[in-house]
């Protein structure tokens, strides 16, 4: 979803139950800190009251998102995909490559803070160290130089040139935005076939191994037979396994390219005053 970084089309929230159903919404291209915690789990109860403040000082900063996800609610799948094996879990980073944890990382706890960094006042700090200040559109005071005066330039544009701008960035966005997600869906079913081709190998390595045994137990010309047999399929084997390990190779390029393409994108939307 684009949105115009404008009062009367952008409307950012923060401090809300953040699940897959409104992930795109409110989290997509922000720097975001999320405590993935459960109702029934005592030191999320403890933590609730100074996350809460927390979320309540980036309500509606544009760039910038303090979260909860409920991991026995709304956000089951989202901690299952992101392998939460404990609660509170408190992670950090930048949410333009999707709902994925690739970019994001782990909040460590500082024995030398109260409750080891997890009150109000140390977390404040570390969400402004990793994710930047809290930056409203009612006051700028507190925004990067860069965001303060995209802000002022789009609030001094003319209505209708600001109309004009937005059809205009919203189509160039929605192109380049369409045309990503056909390169990932592409970059996916390369994928698939390889896992396809890799379980296929291994099954047949497996045979192979069995066939070395067997050789191993052959005697005279039989053993001969055998063994030009077995030779022959290693050789296959050893050639597979080589172009496997190409095209893993190959689809580790590609993934990289296509995260650094969706920050690329994040970036441009960002500089051009969408979000």
């Amino acid at each position: 979803r684009l949105l115009l970084y404008v009062p009367v089309l952008l409307v950012a929230t923060a401090g809300e139950e953040l699940h897959p159903g409104n992930w795109d919404v409110e989290a997509a291209g922000k720097a975001i800190f999320i405590n993935f915690m459960r109702n029934d789990c005592g030191h999320c109860t403890r933590l609730e009251p100074h996350w809460n403040r927390l979320m309540e000082d980036y309500q509606d900063s544009v760039y910038q998102g303090v979260y909860e996800v409920n991991c026995g609610g709304l956000g089951m799948l989202l901690c299952k995909d992101w392998k939460i094996s404990h609660t509170p879990a408190l992670i950090y980073g930048n949410a333009s490559a999707g709902m994925k944890r690739t970019g994001f990382e782990a909040f460590q706890p500082d024995p030398d803070l109260p409750d080891g960094g997890r009150d109000y006042a140390s977390l404040r700090k570390f969400a402004e160290e990793k994710i930047g200040p809290v930056c409203r559109l009612s006051d700028v005071s507190t925004c990067m130089d860069d965001d303060k005066a995209m802000i002022e330039e789009i609030k001094a544009l003319p209505a209708e040139e600001l109309d004009e701008r937005i059809k205009r960035l919203s189509s160039e966005f929605f192109e380049k935005e369409k045309a990503f997600r056909k390169q990932k869906g592409e970059f996916e079913d390369r994928h698939h076939l390889f896992e396809s081709g890799l379980k296929d190998f291994k099954a047949e390595k497996k045979g192979l191994e069995k066939a070395e045994k067997k050789v191993q137990k052959s005697k005279g010309k039989a053993a001969e037979k055998e063994k030009a047999r077995y030779e022959e399929r290693r050789k296959s084997a050893k050639e597979k396994s080589e172009a496997l390990e190409a095209r893993r190779q190959s689809l580790i390029q590609e993934k990289e390219g296509l995260a650094q393409r969706r920050k690329e994108l994040q970036r441009e939307m960002r500089t051009s005053g969408l979000r």
